[in-house]
């Protein structure tokens, strides 16, 4: 069994409110050695639906050699960042950077990319007469500087990056700075219109946020050449920003580590288990109650997202509650959250346990047939459990290979039933006369697909002929078969349901059924290669 001990991810709202749940977390300026700049958010909230960037704007200051200065604003794309997950951004697609190179979530210059998604990438000059700002737009590989020239200079300015919400100062971060308050020389600046920020109702004002009590994060190391700033521990306020000294404290799309205030939770579970159980061994006081809740993983994709499935809650009132266990379908990925009281968001995390790979097939299914049923061939089929199932493709060969010609979905709710589900389907193509095949291809929500045992039925526009001849019979009579029937079991029975003779596995197109007393009989044919039967009434005199 794996056992999981773990230490929470920390999580922190600026104004408490947990609807406001996405922080800065990494910033590197300084791109020498032929690097590219990148920032990372976190979203640090506890909420299926994940949080829209495009509410979203980063924007940074700058002051030249040149004497040039105002801001570069990069209004994020319409673009979902999920729970306590990250979203990187960079000047290109793939980017470097000291411990190596990774992918970006977006490229600020990438402008197909902006238009189908909303976003942009402005620079705001400020105008010969300070009053305004003339806006361009462009590629733009710096836009990280500092204020009183190139980042590579490395002189004594601060690096300011403000990140807003809906126009509403959300997280910013002083880079090489000894003040937690906004400089002068950005307070002195022109108000940024509106619509610079991605819809907001109302102007960025530079002299507002100075003389308001927002606390700056600033860190007063200079960087240097080959670096940049991190939160040493996911969320606001849970953690403390610091100076990368070392390339490995560069982690873009993955956790720069917990601080303080977490849960210390046990969680016993095994891919393959009926149960999962947890336990809150330790955790701060205003953690609690704790509201637990676990979910399947449904698009099997580490993600709490909207697609995911409620299993079951359970609230934690103090870290003396005993363990609690919740039963679940076996080898499904899962998802457990801890949300924790408004008063220490910094204890809420999430835990996901990937069981995609191996296992036994996500659906169990029973009893499919395929009978021929003028006008029309009806398939029908059982499931007695259904783990991240979409549905099934119903597939048909004639003479040459599979084809899909139908589509039919989970009855269970998003894919997952422990309970006995009926199917069916109805083929009414118009076909040739002949044997024609079916089979189930079972897909799940990841795009996985499995295929059922094949099915064969003959398909006539009647029934299959079966003659007895003579009847009435004087005691004995011959049964006449198709020549193409196949195999088939042939049975003569009387009219107590007693079965009198049988012919297993007859492959022929004629049968002797001699010495017959008097008496009403039935001759029940069963193809064994499709499925049908075939029942003939004998009277013999």
């Amino acid at each position: 069994m794996k056992k999981f001990l773990l230490t929470s991810v920390l999580i922190c709202s600026l104004f408490a409110l947990k609807a406001q749940n996405v922080y800065l977390n990494e910033v590197y300026p300084n791109k020498g050695n032929n690097f590219n700049e990148y920032f990372e958010l976190f979203n640090a909230g506890i909420d299926i639906s994940g949080e829209n960037l495009s509410s979203y704007s980063l924007v940074t200051y700058f002051s030249g050699s040149n004497g040039e200065k105002g801001f570069y604003v990069l209004n994020l794309p319409n673009q979902i960042l999920t729970s306590q997950r990250y979203f990187t951004g960079s000047s290109q697609n793939f980017f470097s950077y000291p411990a190596g190179s990774a992918t970006a979530s977006y490229n600020w210059n990438d402008a197909a990319y902006l238009s189908s998604h909303g976003g942009s990438t402005l620079k705001y000059t400020l105008n010969s007469a300070g009053t305004g700002y003339t806006v361009t737009s462009g590629s733009f590989d710096d836009i990280f500087i500092q204020s009183n020239g190139q980042a590579n200079n490395n002189n004594n300015g601060s690096y300011t990056v403000l990140l807003f919400r809906n126009g509403m100062l959300q997280d910013a971060v002083l880079g090489s700075s000894t003040s937690n308050t906004l400089p002068a020389y950005v307070a002195s600046m022109p108000s940024l219109p509106a619509t610079a920020v991605n819809g907001a109702t109302m102007d960025i004002s530079f002299s507002a946020i100075a003389s308001s009590s927002f606390v700056f994060n600033n860190v007063p190391a200079a960087i240097g050449n080959n670096g940049g700033y991190y939160l040493q521990g996911e969320g606001h306020n849970c953690g403390k920003w610091a100076k990368a000294t070392a390339a490995t404290e560069f982690s873009p799309n993955m956790s720069n580590g917990s601080g303080s205030n977490s849960l210390n939770v046990q969680v016993n579970f095994t891919c393959g288990g009926t149960t999962l159980t947890y336990n809150i061994l330790s955790g701060p006081n205003p953690s609690f109650p704790v509201v637990v809740s676990l979910y399947y993983d449904v698009n099997d994709n580490q993600l709490f997202d909207p697609a995911d499935v409620l299993v079951g809650s359970h609230t934690d009132l103090s870290a003396s509650d005993p363990a609690y266990t919740f039963t679940v379908v076996p080898d499904v990925s899962l998802i457990l959250v801890f949300d924790a009281s408004t008063g220490n968001d910094c204890s809420d995390q999430i835990m996901t346990f990937d069981c995609a790979a191996g296992g036994p097939l996500p659906v169990s299914l029973l009893n499919f047939n395929v009978v021929k049923r003028l006008p029309f061939i009806a398939l029908t089929w059982e499931t007695s459990m259904e783990s991240n199932n979409r549905g099934f493709e119903i597939q048909r060969r004639v003479n040459g290979n599979f084809e899909a010609i139908g589509f039919v979905d989970t009855k269970g709710l998003k894919g997952y039933s422990n309970d006995l589900l009926s199917y069916n389907f109805e083929d009414n193509a118009s076909l040739p006369n002949g044997t024609v095949y079916y089979r189930l291809r079972q897909l799940d929500y990841d795009g996985h697909a499995a295929y059922s045992d094949i099915k064969a039925v003959r398909n006539n526009s009647k029934e299959i002929s079966v003659t007895v001849y003579p009847n009435p019979s004087n005691g004995n009579a011959k049964l006449i078969i198709p020549s193409d029937a196949g195999k088939m079991d042939i049975s003569l029975v009387d009219l107590t349901g007693r079965v009198l003779s049988r012919f297993a596995d007859f492959n022929g197109t004629k049968l002797d059924i001699n010495n017959m007393r008097p008496g009403v009989y039935m001759i029940r044919v069963l193809f064994k290669e499709t499925g049908e039967q075939v029942i003939q009434k004998l009277i013999v005199q």
